[in-house]
């Protein structure tokens, strides 16, 4: 799987076939706002602009402009995961809001796979956002957990983006 600046998953079936979901383009619920907006400006994909690292800022100030809320606006996934970080302010607070929306929606395809294939599962991650991103991995875990008895481990193998893919293969 990948959650970074866009998002997808895909899985071995048997022993001769990878499954690529091409997860962004799901769309069999109801969108947000944003993402609306988004979808007329014909950007990104539908789960993608609910889930992936470019749009969740924007998620964030839109809801402070709706909420007439006293935070800063922001530019980029990085400063939210920046604000996230902070312990006392109510901003922090509802920063963390949009990475734990992100990483629901996430455990649920993750919870899905693992259902749909009735077994526990190592999965191989990329992407910033799932590791980088401030608790989000945690966040995604937690779900998991509740949504499924099977057991998902992450892995983190370096440049995943580059060679995940082949040892998967081998």
């Amino acid at each position: 799987g990948i959650v970074g600046t866009g998002v997808n998953a895909g899985f071995l079936f048997g022993k001769n076939a990878a499954i690529n979901l091409e997860s962004a383009e799901f769309n069999r619920f109801p969108p947000s706002n944003v993402g609306k907006k988004l979808a007329k400006k014909k950007l990104g994909s539908p789960f993608g602009r609910e889930t992936n690292g470019k749009f969740l800022y924007l998620h964030y100030n839109a809801h402070i402009a709706r909420n007439h809320l006293p935070f800063p606006e922001l530019a980029s996934t990085d400063e939210l995961s920046s604000l996230a970080a902070g312990h006392t302010k109510k901003a922090s607070k509802v920063a963390r809001l949009f990475f734990y929306r992100s990483a629901a929606l996430m455990a649920c395809q993750i919870a899905g796979i693992v259902d749909f294939l009735g077994s526990d599962a190592h999965c191989i991650m990329g992407g910033s956002l799932f590791w980088k991103g401030h608790g989000y991995r945690g966040a995604l875990m937690r779900t998991v957990r509740k949504l499924t008895h099977h057991r998902v481990t992450f892995i983190k193998i370096p440049n995943a983006e580059i060679v995940g893919a082949a040892k998967l293969i081998i």
